[in-house]
């Protein structure tokens, strides 16, 4: 439990959760404060605005209670259900991997490609494959309609419990929006088979994902720490690739021609995925560099 004298106030409690939570966490003052907001439904300016309003006993024992998940090793964002993406809030839990800051550099690459390549006219078919909670299709699509830049979304995953996930951030994100709602489609199967037999070949103009790209060991060995991402989004095979490879001859066959990917990776993958796109009849390869300065994503064209 935490140590907390006299009256149990958000600044006493802020406090001592910091210090206990620098045992488990490179971000304790972050985390503290997710965890505040999250029980006591305050702002992030609330909570450094009013250290002296009291907290209740019952949502004391609901800060214990997340703190000691967090002593797991669990992620503070399954912890408190949501994740911030490109400056939106998601909801996350054990189905889907968290969204990580590094692949933001995804959707910010393509809507930066989308608004110089294809005509202002078109209303353009994209797909967000591998899509887990649905934030980069999502985050996407609300982003290229603030450029003015018209799609229709289609969100695709093997795993059931993480579309679940994706409509419900659908369903979240139309209360903002209603048209995201009336414009997506969600698909369930293995890679690009659905969408192929859907919608046939020459079908889509841009595709962005984030597919399993972990080498299968090293999935283990990360798990072992207790963070919960599921597996079945982490591992790609032997090399990581294993995907990969299926994904990019197929993207071919879906993509128009002048079609786009985007798609990240392990900064060591780069180079050789780069390989597989232009011996899979793509050009205009770049690599893109993460927050950190590794390359992350790699965008191809189909010719």
């Amino acid at each position: 439990m935490l140590t907390i004298t006299r009256l149990y106030t958000l600044g006493s409690i802020r406090k001592d959760l910091i210090n206990r939570l620098k045992d488990c966490s490179s971000t304790p003052v972050l985390d503290a404060d997710c965890i505040l907001k999250h029980v006591l439904k305050l702002t992030k300016e609330e909570i450094f605005l009013k250290p002296d309003i009291p907290v209740s006993k019952k949502n004391y024992r609901k800060i214990c209670k997340n703190l000691s998940k967090r002593k797991t090793g669990l992620p503070i964002a399954y912890i408190t259900g949501q994740k911030e993406f490109y400056g939106y809030d998601f909801y996350v839990n054990t189905s889907v991997l968290i969204p990580k800051p590094d692949t933001e550099i995804l959707v910010e690459k393509a809507l930066e490609k989308t608004g110089t390549v294809f005509p202002s006219n078109k209303t353009l078919r994209v797909l967000d494959l591998c899509t887990g909670s649905g934030a980069v299709g999502i985050a996407f699509y609300l982003e290229a309609l603030k450029n003015g830049i018209s799609c229709e979304m289609f969100f695709s995953d093997i795993s059931s419990k993480a579309l679940k996930v994706c409509h419900k951030n659908i369903e979240f994100h139309s209360e903002r929006d209603p048209s995201l709602k009336k414009r997506t489609k969600i698909l369930k199967g293995n890679l690009l088979t659905p969408v192929l037999k859907t919608f046939g070949k020459e079908s889509f103009d841009l595709i962005l994902t984030n597919p399993p790209y972990v080498p299968e060991k090293t999935s283990r060995e990360l798990l072992k720490d207790g963070r919960a991402e599921p597996l079945l989004a982490l591992n790609g095979g032997a090399d990581g690739l294993a995907l990969i490879r299926k994904i990019i001859p197929d993207a071919r066959k879906l993509l128009v021609p002048g079609g786009l990917i985007f798609l990240e990776s392990g900064e060591t993958q780069t180079e050789i995925i780069s390989r597989y796109f232009l011996d899979n009849g793509f050009c205009s390869i770049i690599r893109h560099r993460d927050l950190e300065g590794q390359f992350r994503v790699t965008e191809a064209r189909k010719q």
